[in-house]
């Protein structure tokens, strides 16, 4: 991650997650570069990727489970 990315700040207010997915090809010129040639292959497999952390979001919100990231999660579950 570079030394740059901000994101870190808003989740320690609003839970959050930050995934990397690779899209480019070995050689290839860096992320955001007017010249760098995304693999698009690999969308497919990003697309699965949040829609399974979504539905897993849902999930455990029925369930009255809250993650506010993936190492901190409690329950609101009254017994």
């Amino acid at each position: 991650m570079t030394g740059t990315e901000d994101f870190v700040y808003v989740t320690e207010k609003i839970p959050g997650m930050f995934v990397f997915i690779g899209a480019g090809a070995a050689g290839n010129v860096p992320l955001h570069s007017p010249k760098m040639i995304l693999d698009e292959k690999i969308l497919p497999l990003g697309a699965a990727v949040y829609a399974n952390i979504a539905v897993s979001w849902l999930r455990n919100m029925e369930r009255g489970i809250f993650c506010g990231s993936a190492f901190l999660c409690y329950s609101q579950r009254v017994i």
